[in-house]
């Protein structure tokens, strides 16, 4: 199978190969195969085949070092319709292989086309539009992922900016406890706050989330 047709997953407690296959929505005998018929194991990394007929939306694999609120942006979504897609998910503590659903953006804006360009390739377009394999493949299900060529119309998730929200800060919160609780990273939330020095964080001081 290419490397791009799966993702990685930590085996939870209970997890069995037929409850995996029916969460993702693949084939039980494709999943044993992918993974050499192992018995499954707390804490062992499995490969999972990607399924686009998530019927609500793609299924995507946290990498090391992104945070939820990069992952909502990068996919045109606000970061509450991730969580909102995700309603397991603790936006303090997730993990690197940590298995989410992309939702299918909401609104009339939320994919438009792209015709790629002279000298352009797949990997063209995912830089420009920040988009990854699985949400390519999501827009676009009858791409030939090989053959991404000049002149082809595809679909694309445009970047969805947002002015945020207002977090007022109560006793004992800091700025990495601020962060973790929703989502992003210090800088991240510093950046939303480009008047606010570090030592402005204080409690009952309100800040913008982004």
């Amino acid at each position: 199978m290419d490397k791009d047709n799966f993702f990685h997953y930590v085996v939870h407690a209970g997890d069995t190969y037929e409850s995996l296959a029916e969460q993702f929505g693949v084939d039980e005998r494709e999943l044993k195969d992918l993974n050499g018929k192992n018995a499954l194991r707390r804490n062992m990394l499995i490969r999972v085949p990607f399924a686009y007929g998530c019927v609500r939306g793609a299924y995507y694999a946290i990498r090391k070092g992104e945070t939820l609120y990069r992952i909502a942006q990068r996919n045109g979504l606000l970061l509450e319709e991730l969580l909102s897609a995700n309603p397991y998910l603790n936006p303090a503590r997730y993990l690197a292989g940590q298995v989410i659903v992309i939702p299918k953006a909401k609104g009339s804006g939320a994919q438009t086309y792209y015709t790629v360009g002279d000298n352009e390739g797949l990997f063209d377009v995912l830089r420009k539009f920040r988009m990854d394999i699985t949400t390519f493949c999501f827009l676009n299900p009858e791409a030939n992922l090989m053959n991404v060529k000049p002149g082809q119309r595809v679909g694309v998730r445009p970047l969805r900016t947002s002015c945020g929200r207002w977090h007022t800060i109560t006793q004992g919160e800091d700025l990495v406890r601020i962060a973790e609780s929703h989502g992003i990273n210090v800088s991240e939330l510093l950046c939303a706050n480009e008047n606010l020095r570090p030592s402005d964080f204080v409690p009952g001081r309100k800040v913008r989330i982004p």
